[in-house]
């Protein structure tokens, strides 16, 4: 056998003890995207439809969205749907590279609305309320919002969720009769939007 032949034999043998190397997993993992996550028109009962959201959340101490939005997600989405004017239903979903991160963030939510009891609203005093809407995802917060705007009573209510490395804000908006509000609605659509949540 020739040197040439004996050196390729070596080198053979050598590939076949030691198999190419996998890829190297990626040192920053990606958040998901959420938009797949979101409620759809399809999941709504009856006689609902798709309304605009709005770009921002409410201002004050009670700005869950904007401060969500400022512990740098990776992915965010936002859908809303309304039954003629009210009610009306919204869902912002924002997503971590890492479930520490969507924890830390949520933290930052419920400590900075823990002393939220009052605040105004483009001139309207609005009040902040705890509510007990149940458990949902790891760890959830919930809150409702009463004003009167143009002589009408307005309550709102809002529930911050955890789940994987994702955070969701869900709010609920009834006019009047607020007070009549069917809770199980409420429940049945934040348990669809919590099961859609992949994490």
């Amino acid at each position: 056998m020739t040197s040439t032949k004996r050196l390729l034999t070596g080198l053979v043998l050598v590939v076949g003890l030691f198999p190419p190397l996998a890829a190297p997993a990626s040192a920053t993992p990606k958040a998901p995207n959420v938009h797949p996550w979101l409620l759809t028109l399809a999941e709504m009962p009856l006689g609902w439809s798709t309304a605009a959201a709005p770009a921002v959340g409410r201002t004050g101490c009670f700005a869950l969205a904007v401060t969500l939005l400022s512990e740098h997600p990776g992915s965010s989405g936002t859908v809303a749907y309304e039954k003629g004017q009210a009610p009306l239903v919204q869902e912002m979903l924002v997503s971590w590279p890492a479930e520490l991160a969507a924890r830390h963030a949520l933290k930052v939510v419920v400590a900075n609305t823990a002393s939220c009891h009052q605040f105004k609203d483009q001139g309207t005093t609005v009040t902040v309320e705890a509510l007990n809407l149940g458990h949902y995802g790891s760890l959830s917060s919930a809150y409702q919002l009463t004003y009167t705007e143009s002589g009408t009573v307005v309550a709102e209510d809002f529930v911050l969720a955890l789940k994987g490395r994702a955070v969701m804000e869900f709010s609920y908006a009834d006019e009047e009769d607020f007070l009549n509000t069917d809770l199980s609605q409420i429940q049945s659509l934040l348990a669809t939007a919590m099961a859609d949540v992949k994490g």
